[in-house]
């Protein structure tokens, strides 16, 4: 769930679809048992540019925050902030759709594909687990 915020934070100004804030609505979302309760994302992008913020917080009220800074060229940048993930490649694949890919030392741990559709972001992510076995779930956020 946590890539799932990460990336619903894609966006700010312009008539860009990913531009702004976006909270998690857990009703409509299908997500593991471990997955924040709340979740904020800001995005920036402005041109290939990206800023991801993301502020959430788990069923014991537990915050979390965490940043990239990178672009959408399918470049591997560093995530701060997060002890689940430390980097990220972002690779814009239309006006409304990013493909993300997830890593932990050095190793990918799963993916995202993020579709922005008026005040709704989907987030599509598939985890692997410590088994090695993919796990698949869905986030749907809000825009704010």
């Amino acid at each position: 769930m946590l890539l799932a915020c990460l990336l619903s934070v894609i966006a700010f100004g312009g008539a860009d679809p990913f531009s702004g804030s976006w909270r998690l609505n857990a009703a409509k979302s299908r997500l593991p048992a471990n997955a924040p309760e709340d979740c904020l994302l800001k995005i920036e992008i402005q041109g290939n540019d990206i800023r991801i913020d993301e502020v959430s917080s788990d069923a014991k009220g537990n915050p979390s925050k965490l940043t990239v800074l990178g672009g959408l060229d399918d470049t591997s940048y560093g995530v701060v902030g997060s002890e689940y993930l430390d980097a990220i490649s972002l690779r814009r694949m239309g006006t409304r759709r990013i493909l993300a890919e997830i890593r932990k030392h050095g190793a990918v741990i799963g993916w995202v594909d993020a579709d922005a559709s008026g005040n709704t972001l989907k987030l599509n992510i598939t985890e692997t687990d410590a088994n090695g076995k993919e796990v698949k779930s869905i986030a749907m956020l809000q825009r704010e």
